[in-house]
């Protein structure tokens, strides 16, 4: 049986579909919101509660399509999401966010970074990955310009298949 409301353990979290008549969650000064596109539950629900605890304002959505509602009714500053979903892949969902708000920081967070290599734009954060690499990886995104972001963080590359690349 699905429940509908919050917990509080949930706080801002949201397990729902987004809602276009929704209002969006409270947002404090300085706190920036993530939309977190996860089409396993489990991932999701571990990865919300840790990117949570870190700060910030959470949305889930396990489809490109519940992240597309969720990008067209909110102000999303951060998207972090699977290469593999239902409905498109990550990248193709990271044009359609960057085509609604240019200034949204993407993170892939997957199994698979070869499809996203390219996306010079983005940070590709592998799995598994613990807490403390995900949070790394949103405090390097988050990070001024000035500063240099990681293009990868994953246990699973080595430094030999990086120069292989390049």
């Amino acid at each position: 049986q699905a429940q509908h409301g919050k917990t509080p353990a949930q706080g801002n979290r949201s397990n729902q579909s987004p809602d276009p008549t929704a209002q969006a969650p409270d947002v404090q000064v300085g706190q920036l919101t993530v939309l977190l596109v996860e089409d396993d539950g489990l991932i999701r629900m571990n990865t919300a509660e840790m990117v949570q605890d870190a700060g910030y304002v959470v949305i889930e959505a396990g489809s490109a399509e519940e992240a597309t509602a969720a990008l067209q009714t909110m102000a999303i500053d951060i998207l972090i999401t699977d290469v593999n979903l239902p409905g498109a892949t990550g990248a193709e969902l990271a044009q359609r966010a960057r085509a609604i708000s240019p200034s949204i920081r993407v993170i892939y967070a997957t199994g698979d970074a070869s499809s996203v290599r390219g996306d010079r734009d983005a940070v590709i954060l592998g799995k598994p990955y613990d807490e403390k690499q995900l949070l790394g990886v949103l405090a390097a995104t988050t990070a001024p310009a000035s500063t240099t972001k990681p293009t990868s963080v994953s246990d699973d590359v080595t430094d030999e298949e990086d120069a292989r690349e390049t």
